[in-house]
Order: C-alpha cells, then sequence, then structure tokens
C-alpha cells in the first residue's frame, strides 16, 4: 500500500509511453480510494456514496469490530482502518418511486420543500431488492402508517428518499458507535440533490459537503502515488497534508445541519426503526 515494489517493465512502458523508471505500487480498492480522495484520512470524517445502492464509511486508526456482522472491517489504504456499510437499495428506489406517480428526479427539490421531515408519518421500507444492511435478502419494500392525510405523491416521494437515508444513517450508527461526526462528504448520484443533502446534515448532524472532483476514487489513487513517490525519493508526505493540497469541496452544494429539525428528524428516524423491527424481528 504504502511501498513501491517496483518499476514498470520496458514493454510495459512501451506499451503506455511511459518512462520505464515509473514506479509502481499495491494501490487500493474502490471505496479505499474513495475514502482518500474525498479526505476520509483521519477520525470524525465519513463519506456516502448513494448511487443504486449506498455505502457509507469512515476512516478509524483501529479496528472497528461489530458483533452484528453488518460491519465490514476493511483495512484503509491510508494506514488505518475504513469499516464499511452497503445498503442495497439507494436511488433506484427514489428513481423508481418518482417515475411511477409520473414525475422526474427535478421533481424532487419541490416535493421536499412541500413536506416535513417524518412524511407526516408515512414510513417507506424501501427493500426493492432484499437488504444487505440489515441482512435481510428476502425483504421486500414497504409502506407503513397510511393515512388519509399523508398519502400523497410528495410525502411518498419524501418517504422514499427519508427510507434510504435512515437505512444508510443507521449503517454509519454502527460504524462510529456513538462517537458524532463533524464532516459528511457525498458523492453519487443522490448527492446532486440540494433537498437530499440537507436531509442527511438535519438527520445525522454533520455538516455535509460534496468533493468538486465527480471522480472521488480516480483522485484518491493519484494522491496515493503521490504519497509513496514522497515516501521513494525522500520526501515523506502524510496523506491528511495531500487530501489538504488536493481535495476541494464545492461551499455552494455544503449543507449545514438546521437544529431545529434535529427533533422532528429522531422521531422519524425511531418510527422507521420501529417498523422494521415490528416485520423482521
Amino acid at each position: 500500500m504504502d511501498k513501491a515494489v517496483g518499476t514498470l517493465r520496458p514493454e510495459v512502458a512501451a506499451e503506455f509511453g511511459l518512462p520505464s523508471s515509473c514506479l509502481v505500487s499495491a494501490g487500493g480498492g474502490d471505496n479505499m480510494m474513495g475514502a482518500i480522495g474525498t479526505g476520509n484520512v483521519r477520525e470524525g470524517v465519513v463519506t456516502l456514496s448513494l448511487g443504486t445502492s449506498s455505502t457509507v464509511y469512515s476512516y478509524h486508526s483501529e479496528a472497528v469490530l461489530d458483533p452484528t456482522g453488518n460491519v465490514a472491517p476493511f483495512c484503509a489504504s491510508s494506514d488505518g482502518w475504513l469499516p464499511l456499510v452497503c445498503t442495497m437499495n439507494a436511488t433506484n428506489v427514489v428513481t423508481q418511486t418518482v417515475t411511477m406517480l409520473g414525475k422526474t428526479v427535478g421533481d424532487i427539490e419541490a416535493a421536499m420543500a412541500a413536506t416535513q421531515p417524518g412524511a407526516n408519518g408515512l414510513v417507506f421500507l424501501p427493500f426493492l431488492n432484499g437488504e444487505r444492511t440489515p441482512d435481510l435478502p428476502n425483504a421486500r419494500g414497504t409502506l407503513n402508517g397510511i393515512s388519509p392525510n399523508n398519502f400523497t405523491p410528495e410525502n411518498l416521494i419524501r418517504a422514499a428518499i427519508e427510507g434510504v437515508s435512515f437505512g444508510i444513517l443507521n449503517g454509519l450508527d454502527l460504524i462510529q458507535g456513538g462517537v458524532p461526526v463533524d464532516r459528511m462528504l457525498v458523492i453519487g448520484g443522490g448527492s446532486r440533490s440540494a433537498a437530499w443533502r440537507q436531509l442527511l446534515a438535519d438527520a445525522s448532524g454533520a455538516t455535509v459537503e460534496v468533493p468538486l472532483e465527480d471522480e472521488a476514487g480516480c483522485l484518491g489513487a493519484a494522491i496515493q502515488a503521490m504519497y509513496v513517490d514522497g515516501l521513494a525519493s525522500g520526501a515523506p508526505t502524510t496523506f491528511a497534508e495531500l487530501a489538504a493540497r488536493c481535495v476541494g469541496v464545492d461551499p455552494a452544494r455544503s449543507a449545514v445541519p438546521n437544529l431545529a429539525l434535529a427533533e422532528a428528524y429522531r422521531a422519524a428516524r425511531q418510527r422507521y426503526g420501529s417498523a422494521l423491527v415490528s416485520l423482521y424481528s
């Protein structure tokens, strides 16, 4: 991970037009490179990816041992640990919900603005594909708490987004073990929604930021290469120093927690958890 294993073979260097003195190191996996590329190289920083599935991971200096088996105890590629939780249902659920309602993802902002945290009691367990965390491969999506007052397209959209978000934030709680998070880097398709970013900030209590570089894994690989080169050349640096220099965020897309909504989201997450226990405990 942090040492060069040699240099390029001459034939490989010739094929790619690179010098044969180019160093080769082990690198790391996609999430490990994504962590470095989002500055997730110190404790208290979280990377949350909202794609078709969702992952959340946070750098730790010590291994995180989860007796439930829901946290994958990966090693980081920045000399530490990168416990990770993955959920199988994320933007796919939201996209299918808005499409079913004859709307598009462009309608998400208006739907969120027209509704309140907790969707007036409507709870969506978004397990359209079963679920990995919690380990419920045979689960299916469920709507709970439907009433004449909350069964609207806008509340259904909010409930879908909240269900996806609460699921991955529950995973973050497993990783952190009660330790608060002060900064969360959000990447993936879901990060394009300002309302979704604000929900994550309000529900987690962390400032949510979006990296300037969309391809965080590629940037992380470049930073890791810089780190190895520094060691090999006798000018070592740290991942924290390199991340501070290379990783930028878009301040226009940052979301600061609205503390006035913290209690509403706590209650909404509690209803989500109660529905989950009622159906699958």
